[in-house]
């Protein structure tokens, strides 16, 4: 190839691989990028004007909807939303349509449910940024009781404000509170409809570092050892507990939290937190 042809087509051909890289993986900095990045950001990466990136996008939407509707990717987005309850982030959703089986397929998971969203292959499928996520839902599928996409959809932030302010004071906040937090609020009493635990993952997606147990508890990954051991103390037996069964104890019921440091950096957490102090043999309950 005469080499003034590559100078003028390689840089087109490069921006396009670099727009294809960003558009259709998962971002490696969620906290900063949440489940997807827009043009804007993408430009921002890259360098380059937006107005260089949007042809590439849009020309990578077509084709990668194209590989999205040969697999049959909107009916798996539906089954996939149906089964979580009918609200999802592109990260889950994305991860819930995976199939070992089919690995070598031309495209990821990630990418073809990002195409099939961006290019509206699914009529009945919407989606909106909230916070760090991408949320995802469908007017039609197989439930019944299923959210009010109008009266979430315009008010999709609002979730992420609300688990904002139930973490902010580091403690750990139950499944109740968070349920109650949404039905006084008037733009999320669409959320009503689905279970606690469906409602308490969607939330601790909303916000970087909060995470949900099976319980549906949410906490910071981060948490200190006294909201932890205040949360584990109704569970505890009356016999003195070694620090390794509170240890072994907070990372069952916490287990992507901070661990709970050693007997020296413990004992005025453990008093304070469950009314305990050390003995011969552990922490006893007061005489």
């Amino acid at each position: 190839m005469d080499e003034s042809v590559m100078a003028v087509s390689d840089p087109a051909a490069s921006l396009t691989r670099d727009v294809e890289l960003l558009m259709f993986a998962p971002p490696s900095d969620p906290a900063t990028y949440g489940d997807a990045l827009t043009p804007h950001q993408a430009s921002e990466i890259l360098g380059v004007e937006r107005s260089e990136v949007a042809g590439p996008w849009r020309a990578l939407t077509s084709k990668y909807a194209q590989y999205a509707d040969s697999a049959g990717w909107p009916v798996r987005l539906q089954a996939a939303l149906d089964a979580l309850e009918g609200l999802a982030t592109l990260r889950e959703l994305a991860a819930s349509t995976a199939d070992p089986e089919q690995a070598g397929r031309v495209a990821s998971p990630y990418a073809l449910t990002r195409a099939t969203l961006e290019s509206n292959l699914h009529a009945d499928v919407v989606w909106r940024r909230s916070g760090a996520t991408v949320l995802v839902s469908s007017r039609g599928g197989t439930r019944s009781g299923s959210v009010d996409l109008q009266e979430l959809m315009g008010h999709a932030s609002e979730l992420r404000h609300v688990v904002s302010g139930l973490v902010a004071s580091g403690e750990v906040v139950s499944v109740g509170r968070l349920e109650q937090a949404v039905a006084i609020s008037p733009e999320l009493r669409a959320l009503e409809v689905l279970s606690g635990s469906r409602l308490s993952e969607l939330a601790a997606a909303q916000v970087p570092h909060v995470l949900s147990n099976r319980r549906g508890e949410l906490y910071l990954a981060d948490l200190k050892p006294a909201p932890a051991l205040a949360a584990v103390a109704e569970s505890l037996p009356p016999r003195d507990v070694t620090v390794e069964e509170l240890q072994r104890r907070v990372r069952g019921r916490f287990p992507g939290a901070l661990p709970l440091p050693d007997r020296e950096g413990l004992d005025d957490a453990v008093l304070a937190a469950t009314g305990r102090a050390w003995g011969t043999y552990g922490y006893r309950l007061p005489q």
